[in-house]
């Protein structure tokens, strides 16, 4: 067991000026329990099986209410599909989730779930699909039996299939209205520009979706080789494993390629890139593509990003360009690396078009200082208590934690990452902080992908900064 100052006293004396504040003194003279770090191991607390069909199978009891959660991955989705498909990779979710099945039309199913207060959702991740259950174990019986109609004999109603079709042609209307929405398509589109993953929907795809293709994803993904499950809650293992077997069978197994992500296509090069929406308001993303998880580094980059943009009011670019320039009201930076294809590294900032290029120099003066200089002790100090106790925070209870342990498995990394994770973050020194942003932070490839007014913003500036511009579109075949 572990045990960490809580995250809330090390922010206020890190924002200490020159001069305390009353409230800070105070502060200082409080005492608060510390934070306990107890994660349960897969092998001890946490069983892990490996069914006969195929399927992997986490169970953890968790007796404190009378519930029983079911998460289930499914390799699948955009990435594996090809370019345009997106958003009828979208469209397959939804009709899992409401298009009814062979033996309950899609309102009965939907009564079924509303009468015994069942929560059914399946959401499309990109590479995986991700299917929730929850449930009270009284009525564990139906809930089983919905799940298996769901995943193994959907019916792809007709009505439903229009409507669904017409949700999802609205919901993406609504992405290219709002700029932040726009700016993760779009940011997502320039990293990954002629690959399945940044490909842009085509509704002309969707519209000519058909019972049969619906099928033909069905018999490709939801194969129960082709799934990891997790359940959490109120139960027994024994019963519960037997349960899940016979679910789950090999019998559902139609012997489908599932295939693989195609490989990466060439990076995009430095440049602006360029989208002019007519708002006082200019969203920008710096980026570019970064090492995926597992590497060596990994944790000094974690470090080092939370010193740079991770960390909040702590972090370097919030107190300049937030705090100190008044350029945003939000900014921030990420490193990404829990994803099959790649890392991501970026700097998000909102700002308005007439100050965006002065908002991205503050942003860029930052990159280059934390890869001149070595970060102070106590920027040292504050970025690991504060990675450590928010995980804490996030893994602090079985329903979330065995979420993260599907997404491990799916992603082949080691399932003991989190029982490992604060050594590693405690390893890390002032010299792999500075190492990690000088490996990890190239300025050569560094891009900004920029909403904002094209009349009211310093183009010139920008050119200085990125290289040339290039105006881009994004245009949704058939809306």
């Amino acid at each position: 067991m572990r045990r960490f100052i809580p995250l809330f006293i090390i922010l206020a004396f890190s924002l200490w000026a020159e001069k305390e504040s009353p409230i800070s003194k105070d502060i200082r003279k409080m005492e608060f329990p510390q934070l306990e770090w107890n994660l349960p191991e897969v092998g001890k607390e946490i069983e892990r099986v490996e069914l006969p069909s195929g399927a992997i199978l986490f169970l953890k009891e968790n007796h404190t209410v009378p519930l029983i959660e079911i998460n289930i991955y499914i390799k699948g989705g955009s990435s594996y599909l090809k370019e345009g498909e997106k958003a009828t990779s979208e469209f397959f979710a939804s009709m899992i989730e409401r298009g009814g099945t062979q033996n309950f039309a899609p309102s009965e199913f939907t009564e079924k779930l509303e009468i015994n207060a069942i929560s059914f959702r399946v959401n499309e991740n990109g590479y995986y699909y991700s299917v929730n259950e929850l449930t009270s174990k009284d009525v564990l019986d139906t809930a089983l039996i919905l799940l298996k109609e769901a995943l193994f004999h959907p019916s792809f109603d007709d009505q439903i299939i229009e409507i669904e079709k017409k949700k999802i042609t609205e919901e993406w209307k609504k992405k290219l209205d709002e700029p932040n929405s726009l700016l993760r398509e779009l940011s997502t589109y320039m990293l990954y520009r002629g690959h399945p993953e940044g490909s842009i929907p085509d509704l002309n795809l969707l519209k000519s979706t058909n019972q049969k293709r619906l099928k033909e994803l069905k018999n490709r993904f939801l194969q129960p080789s082709n799934m990891i499950i997790g359940i959490v809650g109120d139960f027994k293992t024994p019963k519960m494993k037997e349960r899940i077997e016979n679910i789950f069978c090999d019998k559902y197994n139609t012997g489908a390629h599932v295939g693989n992500i195609p490989p990466l296509t060439k990076e995009t090069q430095k440049k602006v890139y360029f989208y002019d929406m007519k708002r006082a308001q200019a969203y920008f993303n710096i980026q570019h593509r970064g090492e995926k998880a597992i590497f060596p580094e990994m944790f000094n980059v974690m470090i080092m990003n939370q010193i740079l943009g991770g960390g909040g009011f702590t972090s370097r670019i919030v107190l300049k360009v937030r705090n100190e320039m008044g350029l945003a009201y939000r900014t921030r930076s990420s490193y990404s690396t829990f994803s099959p294809i790649s890392g991501t590294f970026s700097a998000y900032c909102g700002t308005s078009s007439s100050t965006a290029h002065q908002a991205s120099e503050y942003i860029l003066k930052e990159f280059e200082n934390i890869r001149d200089k070595k970060v102070s002790i106590e920027e040292l100090k504050v970025a690991k208590e504060s990675l450590i106790n928010s995980t804490v925070t996030r893994l602090g209870n079985d329903w979330d934690y065995i979420q993260r342990l599907l997404s491990l498995e799916l992603l082949g990394l080691p399932l003991d990452y989190y029982l490992s994770y604060n050594d590693n973050i405690e390893k890390v020194t002032l010299n792999d902080v500075l190492n990690a942003a000088q490996d990890f932070i190239n300025p050569e490839k560094l891009a900004i992908v920029i909403i904002g007014d094209r009349d009211k913003t310093n183009m010139d500036a920008l050119r200085e900064q990125f290289g040339e511009v290039e105006f881009i579109e994004y245009k949704i075949p058939g809306l």
